[in-house]
């Protein structure tokens, strides 16, 4: 049990060890005794008990209502006691250390046995190292603080309170909608402080204050929306001598928790109009009574149909060539500039040839992309197409991701995997042609064919990694070469890091990039 306990330190409680200790009491406790009547074994005639370990409850002088989880912590903390004595006495500095942290464990398994009225909480935020050993990990979005929040449930009383100050991100997220569900139908919000921006030092964080009753019975919840206002104190402190006074003030909201259950997927909106959250109930739902809503065409986030304004002339931005477009972008609470435009001349007939599976095809990142970048970027493109000989295996490599470890990566990650599918080919394709299956030779030689031109790209891919291209480096640059081996500079620019790749002709074939000389 203290073995599960390993990961404590950054889950805590989600490890839930205190039912695990349960179990393992009620096996070695009353279950056993249950299962196993000594006394009754021992009236049968010739009949001789086999060996086995007894149950805690068959150790002498134990009384079986006694090995409870709280009595079995106690003795364990005596036990730890007189241990930690003896360790000390014998000098035995690992058996100190034992007792120090086992001891720790004890007290903390305790912790969580307990009922409290009041749990408390600023849980971290983000993601665990491991959520498989941690039960609420779907409900809460693979988040730790709502996981937190949700496992805090089971140390409450039946009338017990949680606060938490966490991030609001639940509030509208549809990701967080089991969640949501969980929340109003285990441990209903009852109060909500909505604080927004710039509450905690060191969290580049929006955040939430909520209380959260074990009743059943709560019904409506009141939230206080603090998120305009660099005041935050001064306005809570108002808005609360209002509703000391049996009023609300402008910024207290009530809303019914059936009121947000009855929303698809459940979001937290308590400052929409009530008419708006009693429209969801009472009026029928867009799908499938009027009609489907999906998502059209697309053009992803291909730069062949959206780039920024500034990457194309002035004169064809507009409705009838590039036209503006909403393309999402980080967060801003009150205004932010389109800076995107989407290719749409013609009504967007570039986009609608491609066809609705897919927005970038291979055929086209094969040869038309690259030129296209090529030329865009004056013949300094910042994204390579790598491609062995017969290019049966090709990669892209973006120039401001590359480094030493880079072309290494393209090796280990990339071919060596396709390699080893190749050769596991040819040995099935072996196998079929032994057992005179049709087609087997031309699968060998496709799969000879694939080896062979792989085995000749790797070895122009370890000719630039070790250094051994020769090539004309200009005397200012610091790379391509440092420390005898392909270590690229970004500074150094396109031309020089990227002639080794030229000169060993690891590029895709026909595409010829930097060939006039010059400082990049």
């Amino acid at each position: 049990m203290l073995d599960e306990m390993a990961n404590v330190a950054e889950v805590g409680s989600l490890l839930r060890v205190e039912e695990r200790l349960r179990d393992i009491l009620a096996k070695a406790g009353h279950a056993a005794v249950r299962d196993w009547d000594t006394q009754r074994q021992r009236e049968l005639p010739s009949f001789e008990l086999p060996t086995r370990q007894l149950s805690l409850a068959e150790v002498s002088g134990a009384v079986l209502e006694e090995w409870g989880a709280h009595y079995t912590l106690a003795r364990l903390l005596d036990d730890l006691c007189t241990f930690a004595a003896e360790a000390l006495q014998t000098h035995d500095l690992n058996a100190q250390l034992f007792a120090e942290e086992a001891e720790k464990s004890v007290h903390l398994l305790d912790v969580f046995l307990n009922d409290y009225d009041v749990v408390v909480m600023n849980p971290p935020y983000g993601q665990a190292l491991e959520w498989s050993i941690i039960s609420e990990a779907d409900k809460a979005n693979r988040n730790l603080y709502s996981a937190f929040l949700l496992r805090a449930r089971a140390l409450l009383s039946p009338v017990g309170y949680i606060g938490a100050l966490t991030d609001r991100t639940y509030l509208l997220l549809n990701s967080f909608d089991g969640f949501r569900t969980a929340i109003l139908h285990t441990v209903p919000v009852l109060a909500g402080l909505d604080l927004g921006w710039d509450v905690l030092d060191d969290a580049n964080v929006a955040i939430i204050a909520g209380v959260f009753s074990n009743s059943r019975s709560i019904q409506q919840a009141t939230f206080i929306r603090c998120l305009d206002t660099e005041q935050k104190e001064d306005l809570l402190k108002t808005e609360l001598a209002h509703i000391t006074k049996g009023k609300r003030g402008k910024f207290t909201f009530l809303v019914r928790l059936a009121d947000l259950n009855a929303i698809p997927t459940h979001p937290f909106c308590y400052w929409a109009p009530s008419q708006v959250r009693e429209a969801f109930k009472n009026c029928k739902r867009l799908e499938p009574h009027f009609g489907i809503v999906r998502k059209g065409l697309s053009p992803g986030n291909s730069p062949r149909f959206v780039r920024e304004h500034w990457e194309v002339e002035e004169s064809r931005v507009g409705m009838h060539w590039w036209a503006s477009y909403a393309n999402g972008g980080k967060f801003s609470p009150y205004y932010r500039d389109n800076s995107s435009v989407v290719l749409w001349r013609n009504d967007g007939a570039d986009i609608k040839a491609i066809g609705p599976r897919s927005v970038v095809r291979a055929d086209w990142l094969d040869r038309p992309f690259f030129q296209w970048h090529t030329k865009l970027y004056k013949r300094r493109p910042i994204i390579w197409h790598l491609a062995s000989p017969r290019n049966l295996f090709g990669c892209f490599v973006y120039i401001h991701k590359l480094d030493r470890d880079t072309l290494r990566k393209v090796q280990t990650l990339y071919l060596w995997p396709r390699r080893r599918a190749a050769e596991a080919e040819l040995e099935a394709a072996q196998r079929a042609k032994a057992t005179g299956e049709a087609g087997a030779a031309r699968r060998i030689d496709q799969a000879e064919a694939v080896l062979d031109d792989l085995a000749a790209f790797e070895k122009r891919l370890l000719a630039v990694i070790q250094g051994e291209v020769e090539c004309d480096i200009p005397d200012w640059a610091e790379g391509p070469y440092r420390g005898g081996v392909y270590d690229p500079l970004l500074d150094d620019g396109v031309k020089v890091t990227i002639t080794p790749l030229q000169e060993a002709e690891v590029l895709m074939n026909g595409l010829t990039l930097v060939t006039h000389a010059g400082h990049p």
